[in-house]
């Protein structure tokens, strides 16, 4: 951005130094994050019911290398459609609820295609929150003498902080399945 941006009145100046700036930033930001590789991987949404729209084969080249028999395709979406336009019940509004009540040995090549939809994060901090809990973990306690189950699991507990604990089934838990340990009163309850 340029301070002496020539103007002849403050709205102009303002407009040139940094409304078309801001502009031009922006979108340069929306085409890289919903670029080519974007769309062509989101295509996968539009096999939810719900929402189903019209598709062909050449929607899901960006899956081709991973689908079980991609000649089948055209047949399998076509099958697909004509299936979820004489379905009489509430159809799926999601990914996870489509993959619930979809055949996979007839539909193979739209499940795989929905299965890899639904590992596509939702946005780039879900993974960067992962990471940023990974690090902290690591630096927080010795991780030379933890295994990778026991960090696994402590970063489980710390990312997912917001679903409830119960201590006292975890100890109860840890009791069954450690029979030679001591049993112990549970200071915590007991009284």
């Amino acid at each position: 951005m340029r301070d002496n941006v020539p103007a002849d009145t403050i709205e102009e100046y303002y407009r040139k130094a940094l409304t078309i700036s801001f502009i031009d930033h922006l979108n340069s930001e929306m085409a890289e994050r919903f670029s080519e590789l974007h769309m062509s991987a989101s295509s996968g949404l539009k096999l939810v019911p719900a929402i189903i729209e019209d598709v062909d084969e050449t929607d899901f080249t960006f899956f081709k290398d991973d689908l079980p028999s991609p000649d089948s395709l055209a047949a399998e979406l076509l099958q697909w459609r004509l299936l979820w336009d004489t379905e009489q019940t509430p159809k799926p509004d999601s990914i996870q609820g489509t993959l619930k009540c979809i055949d996979n040995t007839f539909f193979g090549n739209i499940s795989a295609v929905l299965r890899i939809c639904g590992t596509f994060p939702v946005t780039s901090c879900e993974c960067e929150r992962s990471i940023s809990a990974l690090r902290l973990l690591k630096s927080y306690l010795l991780r030379s003498t933890m295994g990778s189950a026991r960090l696994t699991n402590l970063a489980l507990i710390y990312i997912h902080r917001s679903i409830p604990i119960n201590i006292r089934d975890i100890v109860s838990q840890f009791i069954r399945s450690q029979p030679r340990r001591m049993s112990l009163p549970d200071f915590l309850y007991d009284k």
